[in-house]
């Protein structure tokens, strides 16, 4: 039978903290709210919550009896280790640790990724206004630097040293597979009911694979930067992350947004209306996107509208678009305020003059807003062309599919 007042209980309790996280850390708030969480109504002899296939997170009914800031330290847990892929990364390094009985590589890895996700909870909490002392963080004075180290470094440093620590809750990393099915995005557990706290992003509990997982977890990381500072380990984390083996586009929004999001602050006085229970945005400025597209460049159409999806996606932060397609002179001269498609045939190969169209624009450029250019980068005048965009003080991007140009704050490549 359904205990009805510990499902209740479990809700207003994670209600609770929520709230006070939102007011915390609205960046944290907002990622927490992505990720689909359960309450199972039963007690793990082993765990106060769990993250399953690095997406989901059940919560048991011994949680009940800790307060609403042990609820806040949990979640942000539970939720870093799906966002690094601890499980995923766990069995990875289990097909190297063959000289290590099963159950003891478990249990150092656990504690090394517990060790590590409650470093930069600890550290996170110091920053904010809001008093948080949860009781459930461990608590250990190892020889080596947690800041620095890696999930791996930290495993390697307890079995070379033989170091077992004794976790002051359980959060089980590998909750057994015969206790647990998925079927249609739900969680099945085999003799009791999950109630849902938070149904999540359906990019996460719809990600067929890993590379769709990791692909999830980096656009709620870029959007969740657009809304104020992120904390600085996953600051760090998105930006190695962001690397060129990444889908591009995504590199392309962070670049963007990272420096828009300098002209916006969030504000609990306009609510969100795209996130729910998230703070809205108010312009300390008013930004333009400036986009320069070479057409003679080897692009395909397909890259291109995807190309022009990420920069329309800017519509909301900043006050207009001008779009500038070019060869050798200016083609088009665009103003976007709204969705909308722009068709450009691209030439593909041969070279192409950029100075006289960006000395033509140069002194309208601000230095608050951000200038796109899409190009092959092979431009005949390419020297005269650095200098002047060197004048330029805006956060300059270079989406090129072939030839890098200097001048640039970013460069993103594009193979095609």
């Amino acid at each position: 039978m359904r205990d009805k007042e510990s499902v209740r209980s479990a809700k207003k309790k994670f209600n609770d903290a929520i709230f006070k996280l939102a007011v915390a850390d609205p960046v944290m708030h907002y990622i927490i709210r992505c990720y689909p969480i359960y309450y199972v109504d039963a007690e793990h002899p082993e765990a106060l919550a769990q993250i399953i296939n690095d997406r989901y997170i059940v919560i048991y009914k011994d949680m009940l009896k800790y307060d609403i800031d042990d609820w806040i330290a949990v979640l942000i847990h539970e939720v870093l280790h799906a966002i690094l892929q601890h499980t995923k990364r766990a069995e990875a390094l289990r097909k190297k640790e063959k000289d290590i009985e099963y159950d003891v590589f478990n249990k150092l890895f656990e504690i090394a990724a517990d060790t590590k996700v409650d470093n930069y909870i600890r550290n996170m909490i110091t920053e904010w206004r809001v008093s948080c002392n949860p009781r459930v963080l461990i608590k250990s004075e190892l020889s080596i630097d947690v800041d620095k180290a890696t999930v791996e470094d930290i495993y390697y440093h307890l079995k070379k040293n033989a170091i077992v620590i004794d976790l002051p809750y359980g959060l089980d990393l590998f909750p057994r597979k015969e206790d647990w099915t998925i079927k249609d995005n739900m969680i099945i557990f085999r003799n009791n009911t999950a109630f849902c706290l938070n149904e999540g992003k359906e990019s996460i509990r719809r990600a067929k694979d890993d590379s769709d997982l990791v692909r999830a977890n980096m656009q709620i990381l870029v959007t969740a930067k657009t809304m104020g500072r992120l904390p600085g380990f996953l600051d760090r984390y998105l930006t190695e992350i962001l690397s060129p083996k990444v889908d591009w586009r995504i590199l392309l929004r962070q670049y963007m947004t990272s420096y828009i999001s300098r002209q916006v602050v969030t504000t609990w006085k306009y609510p969100s209306r795209r996130v729910k229970d998230a703070p809205g945005y108010k312009k300390t400025s008013y930004p333009r996107v400036w986009v320069f597209i070479d057409e003679s460049g080897s692009i395909s159409q397909k890259e291109f509208n995807q190309f022009m999806s990420e920069v329309i996606g800017m519509l909301k932060y900043v006050d207009i678009i001008r779009c500038i397609v070019w060869d050798v002179n200016v083609r088009k001269d665009l103003t976007i305020k709204r969705r909308t498609d722009i068709k450009v045939k691209f030439k593909g190969g041969g070279g192409t003059e950029f100075y006289p169209v960006i000395s033509k624009y140069y002194k309208q450029i601000k230095p608050y807003d951000v200038m796109v250019t899409l190009t092959d980068g092979y431009w005949f005048d390419e020297e005269k062309s650095v200098e002047i965009i060197k004048q330029i003080r805006a956060r300059k991007i270079l989406v090129t599919t072939e030839k890098v140009v200097q001048g640039f704050n970013k460069i993103i490549k594009i193979k095609v």
